[in-house]
């Protein structure tokens, strides 16, 4: 069993892990280059892969969270959830909040998965995303919820999509801005909800609902009605219902919506130059 993580401790367990895991070699980066595309007034982070990607051939177990490797994990977040080190990560320093017991991933998301979330945003903040099943982004069956550091982009800004958020309407939401040309819900969340995971399940509940994804019964408890992403900071949250996993050859996770993509090489950093940013996320949302 893993050992706890003591409150305050995430941010020098996962450094003590990156060490770790760095000298083993259990941690396998992927090589890439930044990139930028400028497309209605927003400056998408793009990120071209350099050369083949080992975690193409190299992930090959059917359900690497069941038995994670020991230099891949931070610490015990609670009785339900592990943070662990993604093994082949794009952008440095990369959280997987995985549960301990197989759940899968188009489980609707509770309040211990909210609990595990905000013990990682309220230490070390940055973004958390959450792709719901394969349509969505998800390569692995076995839920998890995933944190990446700010900013995603070199612009300055903490996220490419700022120009958006900025123009949020007023009051808690949820609300659709003004900007996105794909269906979406955004919500702000006051610091104090992030003491009550109960209340951010609440939240995202509501702000799923408004753009048609509710919980519906499943064989192994309540499941996701349809393909989703769920965006979440200290201060708000963004849903996306999915339509499909890719678009004009393009894949595209929840970070898509954050105004963050990857490509493969640079015939897909052209097409995605050709088509723009904006078009695939349209062909992608529900």
């Amino acid at each position: 069993m893993s050992d706890a993580l003591a409150p305050g401790g995430l941010l020098a367990a996962t450094d003590a892990a990156l060490r770790r895991a760095r000298a083993s070699g259990a941690l396998q980066p992927i090589a890439s280059e930044a990139q930028e595309i400028e497309e209605g007034g927003l400056r998408f982070a793009v990120r071209r892969l350099a050369g083949t990607p080992v975690a193409a051939s190299g992930a090959s177990r059917p359900d690497p969270f069941a038995d994670p490797d020991p230099d891949l994990v931070v610490g015990r977040l609670s009785d339900t959830h592990l943070c662990l080190l993604n093994k082949f990560p794009v952008l440095d320093r990369h959280l997987l909040l995985v549960t301990r017991v197989f759940a899968p991933q188009q489980a609707w998301l509770d309040a211990a998965d909210w609990a595990a979330w905000a013990a990682c945003l309220a230490e070390i903040g940055g973004l958390g995303f959450y792709n719901g099943g394969p349509e969505a982004g998800a390569s692995q069956a076995h839920k998890h919820l995933q944190v990446v550091p700010l900013p995603l982009g070199a612009t300055g800004a903490e996220l490419p999509i700022e120009p958006w958020l900025a123009a949020a309407p007023p009051g808690p939401g949820p609300v659709a801005l003004p900007g996105p040309p794909f269906a979406h819900a955004f919500a702000r969340i006051e610091p104090a909800a992030w003491r009550d995971p109960s209340s951010l399940a609440r939240i995202a509940g509501a702000a799923l609902a408004a753009v048609g994804v509710r919980a519906v019964a499943g064989p192994d408890g309540p499941r996701q009605s349809a393909p989703y992403n769920l965006l979440a900071t200290r201060r708000w949250l963004l849903a996306v219902p999915r339509a499909r996993g890719e678009a004009h050859g393009v894949a595209v996770n929840a970070l898509g919506f954050a105004g963050s993509f990857v490509v493969g090489d640079a015939a897909g950093l052209e097409r995605l130059r050709r088509v723009g940013p904006l078009a695939v996320l349209r062909a992608v949302a529900a």
